[in-house]
């Protein structure tokens, strides 16, 4: 398997020395539109086998068959192909209009292992799944975003929304932008402890399924109309540049003499690892946020509990490609209660822009969408950025992680107070792959080590610590809106603490860093008065791999060179068979 980002990778059978500040960033690379004369199909995400070859594969995908593709990113795997009755893959999602009809769609997944990305599936099936599933995704992967074996089928309609921008959060009164007809259901009552539940909805039929017959792949462009109107549209699932999203990007252009207000998106019965009734976020919508879009993190424990699943509609490279200021086109999300949401079938409010806050609406479902405003000859562009990240541990300094009616500890509701912590119960619960997500700067008094075939990250949380005493059950509360943390949290070395702040020494293991900065307290240990200075590196690597991302920051790295020698590193030791990633 090919990697989606050029990664330079240092080796070192003897010691290594990185000494004084580094600095990782990352941009990603830009997109490619057809313009005028119409789109073309994304050729890359579907490779052309040749014979007597039965597979074909780039740094994109893997296509197994004829309909079958996969890709993945470090976190997240997805599956493209045929999702019709006959492969199970519509399961629960029929209740709605043209609910389930899209016969080819895709699928996300979370990676269990690392080492999983090399097999076929690109980590959609582990190693133990993929000789028996691989050529047919037949079954649910592990990590799953949808529930059971369904998928996230498509949907489109032309047409408008009955809400845009921050007129979402009005329940009543504000200025609807099409009361007429919408595409997504009218709200009529509320109900809930906060009234902010829907209660009464309204909708007029109108969505069609994306695909319709055989024969369709990623990238394709499909010739959608109306009657009297058409659209052009390109479909594309792929890895992100920076390998760490999958992009789902919608590019329309329309071809007629008049505007056209068109919509596509997917939806599904939702269910993050085992927990149907989740608990999920939404971010404010229009308003302007570092980024927007809907949080699902799984609450319980075990080995893939707290695994965490994002769609980010704008912010984080998603977002419209707008022609002006006055461009009211938009993506949107929803979630709300399976098998129907205030008597109107889940898949009907595909369209549909959720007010922001807290929801855990018991057994869920969920969706993204995008409104395109397509002027004559107008090619636009819609990306959505989903991930999907196992064993997510909150970290917030002064927490214990003993509020558990709220969820398991490490729950973004209930963090741990410390790295040291949040190690120990990934170490417990045998999960290979989990990351640590910082709420507050963090002080480090002791050594962690990575334990044996775990691969951590470690990175600046997305929301910052939630209000006390909030219930996360079933039910809706739009004034628990998730705070989004914009500040790069640090890892500081404490004072008086003079050993290494982390210890990669087996094979199997891995540890990385993502937007957060570690600070090795050279203020304080490079004072005269300071007798007790460090001899050991921020981390010492003598087998596995350290990583260092986009948005990593070292600073502040010192060591006492009149007791361990001038040679000595302040940074990162690197010998024997560790593996540095840059």
């Amino acid at each position: 398997m090919k990697k989606n980002n050029l990664i330079r990778t240092i080796k070192q059978t003897t010691a290594g020395l990185l000494a004084g500040a580094m600095v990782l960033t990352g941009a990603p690379l830009g997109n490619m539109t057809a313009q005028a004369a119409g789109l073309l199909p994304n050729e890359d995400l579907h490779p052309e086998i040749t014979a007597p070859a039965t597979e074909a594969s780039n740094k994109y995908v893997s296509r197994v068959n004829a309909n079958l593709t996969y890709g993945s990113s470090d976190s997240t795997a997805f599956a493209f192909g045929p999702a019709g009755s006959s492969t199970n893959h519509v399961g629960t999602n029929t209740y709605g209009s043209a609910a389930g009809g899209d016969t080819f769609t895709f699928n996300f997944a979370g990676i269990t292992d690392s080492a999983a990305r090399e097999n076929k599936s690109r980590g959609y099936y582990d190693d133990n799944q993929v000789t028996s599933h691989g050529d047919s995704a037949d079954i649910a992967p592990t990590i799953r975003s949808a529930y059971s074996n369904n998928w996230w089928h498509g949907y489109y309609a032309f047409g408008k929304p009955y809400r845009i921008g921050t007129d979402v959060q009005n329940k009543t009164g504000g200025t609807p932008y099409d009361a007429t007809n919408p595409l997504d259901p009218i709200v009529n009552t509320w109900t809930g402890t906060s009234n902010d539940e829907p209660n009464s909805a309204s909708y007029t039929s109108s969505k069609k399924a994306l695909h319709t017959g055989a024969n369709h792949y990623d990238g394709e462009v499909l010739t959608l109309t109306d009657g009297t109107n058409t659209v052009q549209l390109r479909q594309e699932i792929k890895p992100s540049d920076d390998d760490q999203y999958i992009i789902v990007q919608y590019t329309a252009y329309n071809p007629g003499s008049s505007t056209v207000d068109f919509m596509v998106g997917n939806e599904t019965d939702t269910m993050v690892t085992s927990q149907d009734a989740v608990p999920i976020f939404v971010t404010p919508h229009g308003a302007g946020g570092a980024f927007e879009g809907v949080h699902f993190q799984n609450s319980t424990s075990g080995q893939y509990g707290l695994t965490i699943f994002d769609i980010y509609t704008s912010g984080k490279d998603a977002g419209v490609v707008k022609r002006d200021a006055n461009d009211p086109s938009e993506n949107r999300v929803w979630a709300g209660h399976w098998s129907s949401t205030a008597g109107v079938g889940h898949t009907n409010w595909v369209f549909s822009q959720s007010r922001s806050g807290f929801i855990n609406p018991g057994d869920s479902a969920g969706a993204f969408s995008t409104y395109f405003n397509l002027l004559p000859g107008e090619t636009k562009i819609a990306t959505f950025v989903a991930s999907i990240k196992p064993s997510v541990y909150y970290v917030n300094n002064g927490a214990d992680g003993s509020a558990t009616s709220a969820g398991t500890a490490g729950f973004m509701g209930n963090p741990v107070g410390s790295i040291a912590d949040a190690v120990a119960r990934i170490e417990a619960n045998g999960a290979k792959k989990a990351y640590i997500y910082l709420q507050s700067d963090t002080t480090m008094n002791g050594t962690v080590t990575i334990p044996a075939g775990t691969d951590i990250t470690i990175q600046t949380a997305d929301f910052s610590a939630l209000p006390a005493g909030q219930s996360y059950g079933v039910g809706y509360n739009h004034d628990n809106t998730p705070p989004i943390k914009t500040d790069i949290a640090t890892i500081k070395r404490a004072d008086n603490f003079t050993g290494p702040l982390f210890k990669v020494e087996n094979a199997g293991s891995a540890l990385s860093f993502r937007d957060v900065t570690v600070d090795g307290n050279k203020a304080y240990f490079s004072q005269p008065s300071v007798t007790a200075k460090p001899t050991a590196p921020i981390i010492e690597a003598s087998a596995g791999t350290v990583a260092l991302k986009a948005g990593s920051t070292f600073t502040n790295a010192y060591v006492d060179d009149a007791a361990v020698g001038s040679n000595t590193p302040s940074v990162i030791e690197v010998k024997d068979t560790a593996v540095l990633d840059l």
